[in-house]
């Protein structure tokens, strides 16, 4: 619960990334699995994320494009985080650590490690 109250004070203090903002994000791009961290089945292959759009193929092979919001992509330092937000809500963000400005992971699975493409 403290974490989802973190990510809800992220949203109204910072705001969403906007249009404006998006060269500053590092998520924005896209991203492979990492060979080298011998990724787990369960792991997404390739994903792009625009100003407004992440896009991958899902588990069932179908390509899938859903409109998103970022919090806290303006990094300065690694590590960091930016968390995804979709119209599934706050509680159900995606919180991606970043490594450096080329290679990040999903938080909860860091299994599925990915680098830029």
């Amino acid at each position: 619960m403290k974490a989802i109250a973190s990510v809800v004070a992220l949203v109204l203090l910072a705001g969403p990334i906007g249009c404006s903002q998006a060269d500053a994000n590092p998520l924005i791009g896209t991203w492979k699995l990492d060979p080298s961290s011998n990724p787990d089945k369960i792991c997404l292959g390739t994903m792009t994320f625009t100003a407004t759009t992440y896009t991958a193929v899902d588990p069932w092979g179908k390509l899938s494009t859903i409109p998103v919001r970022y919090v806290g992509g303006d990094v300065k330092s690694y590590p960091a985080d930016v968390y995804l937000i979709t119209d599934a809500g706050v509680a159900n963000h995606v919180t991606y650590r970043f490594e450096s400005p080329n290679k990040m992971s999903l938080q909860a699975y860091t299994v599925c490690a990915y680098i830029r493409a």
